[in-house]
């Protein structure tokens, strides 16, 4: 019981699996292609992290992108 509650403690603000989004899911919020997402994570427009050699994007980062597009349209 003390190591899960260890563990518990050394994970506090990291990120939860629901605060990340695969390629697919960002493809269908941004309505895009796997290559331009690709290219997004690239160029820094948005957080790509690998999870057991899979990519995830972090939706912080995703909601950040969406405002700063938001902003550029206005």
């Amino acid at each position: 019981m003390r190591n899960r509650i260890r563990i518990h403690e050394e994970r506090r603000g990291m990120h939860s699996v629901q605060d990340l989004l695969t390629v697919a899911d960002v493809m269908e919020r941004l309505s895009v292609s796997k290559w331009t997402v690709y290219r997004l994570i690239k160029e820094r427009e948005i957080v790509g992290v690998l999870v057991r050699g899979c990519r995830r994007v972090t939706v912080e980062s995703l909601i950040a992108y969406q405002n700063r597009i938001m902003e550029d349209a206005v």
